[in-house]
C-alpha cells in the first residue's frame, strides 16, 4: 500500500483535530471544575481559581480543531481561494499554533510534571491524561510543518496552493514535489 504525501497530510489533519477534540474537553473540564470547586474541597481551601496553562490550551485547541479542518477541507477539495489557500498562510498558522501548544504544554508539564502521588483523585487523572494529550497533539504538527515547509523551499512555492497542484502544469497531473508515493506498507506476493 503506498501513500501520497497529500494523502499523509490529511490524515495528519485528522490526527490533529481528533487530539484536538480530546484536549479541549480535558481543558474544558478542568476549567469547570477548578472555577467552581465545591464547598470543603481541599484544592485551594475551596475558592475558586483558573490555571492559564489550561486557558491557554483550551483556546489553542479550539483553533487547532477549525484550523485542521479547514486546511483539511481546502487540501482535499483543492480550493483556491484567496490568501487562505496559500502555503505561506497554512506555514504561518502552523507555526503559531505550534508555538502557542509548545508555551502550553511546557507550563503544565512544569506545575504538573509527576501526578502519580495523587491519582487516586479523578482531578489529578484528569490532570495527567491533559498533559499527555497537549504532547500528543503537538507531536503531529511537527511532521505537518516539515512537509509544507520542504515542499515551499523545493519549489520555491510560498505562493503557492496548499493543496500541492499547480497551474503551469498539466491539470492530469499533481505537483511532482508534493505528491511522491510514499510506502507504508510492502507485501511481498512472490513466492
Amino acid at each position: 500500500m503506498t501513500l501520497t504525501v497529500t494523502q499523509a497530510r490529511l490524515h495528519l489533519y485528522t490526527i490533529v483535530c481528533l487530539f484536538s477534540f480530546v484536549l479541549m474537553g480535558l481543558s474544558a473540564g478542568r476549567l469547570q471544575y477548578t472555577t467552581h470547586l465545591p464547598r470543603g474541597d481541599p484544592l485551594n481551601q475551596g475558592r475558586d481559581f483558573f490555571d492559564t496553562s489550561v486557558l491557554i490550551l483550551l483556546i489553542t485547541s479550539t483553533l487547532l480543531i477549525v484550523f485542521s479542518l479547514f486546511f483539511r477541507w481546502m487540501i482535499s477539495r483543492r480550493v483556491e481561494s484567496g490568501f487562505m489557500s496559500r502555503l505561506w498562510f497554512e506555514l504561518v498558522v502552523l507555526w503559531t499554533l505550534w508555538a502557542a501548544l509548545l508555551v502550553g504544554s511546557a507550563m503544565a508539564t512544569s506545575v504538573w510534571p509527576d501526578l502519580s502521588f495523587c491519582s487516586q483523585f479523578n482531578a489529578c487523572r484528569v490532570l495527567q491524561t491533559l498533559v499527555a494529550f497537549c504532547w500528543l497533539t503537538w507531536l503531529p504538527l511537527l511532521p505537518l510543518i516539515a512537509i509544507s515547509m520542504h515542499y515551499g523551499i523545493v519549489n520555491r512555492a510560498w505562493g503557492w496552493f496548499m493543496h500541492g497542484w499547480s497551474p503551469w502544469h498539466d491539470n492530469s497531473a499533481m505537483r511532482g514535489s508534493m505528491m511522491p508515493r510514499i510506502s507504508v506498507m510492502t507485501q511481498n506476493t512472490t513466492a
